[in-house]
Order: C-alpha cells, then sequence, then structure tokens
C-alpha cells in the first residue's frame, strides 16, 4: 500500500472507527482521540495503522455472567440448556418475590389510605 491509501481525511477517519466527524474534531481539540498529523496548516489526516491501535487499546474484556461470578459451582455452564432452564426457574422466583413484597406493601398501606379518605370525606362536608 501506498502512503496516500493508508492515510485518511476526518471524514473517512471518522467513518472508519464508526463515530460522527465532529466527535472527531472536538477530540482532537481536547488533545485526545486516536493520533493524527497536520500535513499543512489545516489539512488533517488520519493513519490507518494509528486508527486500528486506538480502536484495539480500547476492546474490552469478555464479559462474565453475573450469575456465574455469584454461584460458580450451581449454576451449569452459560448457554447450555440446563443454564437456560434454570434462569428462567429463577426469573420466576424473583418475579413472584417481587409480587409478594408489593402486596405485602399495599396491604399494610390499607389502614393509612383508609384513614386519609376518611379525614379528606370529614373535610370536603360529605
Amino acid at each position: 500500500m501506498t502512503e496516500q491509501q493508508t492515510t485518511l481525511t476526518p471524514r473517512q477517519a471518522a467513518r472508519y472507527v464508526g463515530i460522527s466527524e465532529a466527535a472527531l474534531r472536538l477530540w482532537r481539540s481536547r488533545g485526545e482521540g486516536p493520533r493524527f498529523f497536520r500535513a499543512g496548516e489545516k489539512l488533517i489526516r488520519y493513519r490507518k495503522s494509528d486508527l486500528d491501535n486506538w480502536i484495539e487499546a480500547r476492546l474490552s474484556a469478555p464479559t462474565v455472567c453475573p450469575l456465574h461470578s455469584f454461584f460458580p459451582r450451581f449454576l451449569p455452564p452459560a448457554g447450555s440448556r440446563q443454564f437456560e432452564v434454570e434462569l428462567v426457574a429463577l426469573r420466576a422466583i424473583i418475579l413472584r418475590l417481587l409480587m409478594l413484597m408489593v402486596t405485602k406493601i399495599a396491604v399494610g398501606m390499607l389502614p393509612i389510605v383508609r384513614r386519609v379518605m376518611r379525614i379528606s370525606w370529614l373535610h370536603s362536608g360529605g
């Protein structure tokens, strides 16, 4: 490849990286973002290799299933059919617990609601 083919304009670089040209401009003004060079007073260029290195430096590590970090010995391998079945069962249990909590809160609020209703009824003259 020639030097001409390995350098990109800011518009091409933005497309290559998958961000807006405005973001590149902002990062340049702050001294952030991928490395660039000035080919003239106002002529900005990016090398593909610098863009690739910048992308590579920002790759994240693979995520781990949060359930496996808490219960590593008790769960089947993530992605297995058994794991999916147990995950559905766990979601059902959590949903049921939440419903019970909401019911308890609602039942506990009934006396307060009745008292407020009675007071507002007395004040309204009804």
